[in-house]
């Protein structure tokens, strides 16, 4: 007989300073094994704030990523997860998409997204230091497979000191317009733009995204309530589940 390991999560858990985020619980949303990643070329998110995200003149190469951990998440067993950026000695400014998304994971359902959250760190000293410009997500329908991108654009500023900062976005405009898709759609990947500014002699830069969450949150009333977890899947058996209408959950044979 096989018995059902129900991992279950607070049911409500939103970053809005560094406690908040660290007592995020280490869920996997969309890519706790395997990814697909792209350079993503100029393009207008449909939702959020729907600025362009451009990339730059001198930004065509798919190099810039490195060290990429799979899983991307941070885990229960420490691993905080995440990916390197790097930029050669060179003077150039640079600016570039990237995204990541479709893997095997638990899947977030739009209407309880509530922020994004993680740390930042340069390997560097310096004045052309990557910084996160924008930020999104790509959000699937299951029925469909259609696709739309949220946008952030918190135009944060760059910083040149070689320390640990932690980013935060939860603003609740922008992340409602993703709630506000409805129930049909999920959370299929993140988005991300890069900025370094050009400098006056040659430098070599690296910056480090990790320990990236999303947090989420459904009011249900007085009382304390818990969030079951489904079993990590990939798209194709999510959609399966959601039209077989059963709901499937780790098993412990």
């Amino acid at each position: 007989m096989t018995n059902a390991a129900l991992r279950a999560v607070a049911m409500n858990a939103t970053a809005t300073s560094w406690d908040t985020h660290r007592d995020i619980p280490t869920v996997s949303w969309f890519m706790n094994s395997g990814y697909n990643e792209s350079y993503l070329p100029t393009f207008t998110p449909d939702i959020g704030t729907t600025d362009e995200w451009v990339r730059g003149l001198y930004s065509t190469s798919t190099s810039y990523v490195s060290n990429k951990q799979d899983p991307f998440w941070p885990d229960d067993n420490g691993n905080k997860g995440g990916f390197s950026i790097y930029k050669t000695n060179t003077r150039t400014g640079y600016e570039f998409n990237y995204a990541i998304y479709g893997g095997v994971g638990v899947w977030m359902p739009c209407p309880i997204f509530k922020s994004v959250s993680w740390y930042w760190n340069n390997a560097y000293n310096s004045e052309a230091n990557f910084v996160p410009k924008r930020l999104g997500l790509i959000l699937k329908n299951w029925k469909t497979d259609e696709e739309k991108k949220w946008g952030y654009d918190g135009y944060r500023t760059y910083y040149p000191e070689a320390e640990d900062k932690l980013y935060y976005s939860s603003n609740t405009a922008k992340t409602q317009s993703v709630r506000d898709l409805g129930p049909d759609w999920f959370i299929y990947g993140a988005l991300f733009n890069f900025k370094s500014n050009e400098t006056s002699v040659n430098q070599t830069i690296q910056s480090s995204i990790k320990d990236f969450k999303l947090g989420y949150g459904n009011s249900v009333g007085p009382g304390t309530y818990r969030m079951l977890l489904t079993q990590n899947q990939s798209w194709a058996d999510l959609k399966s589940m959601m039209n077989s209408g059963i709901v499937r959950y780790p098993q412990n044979s």
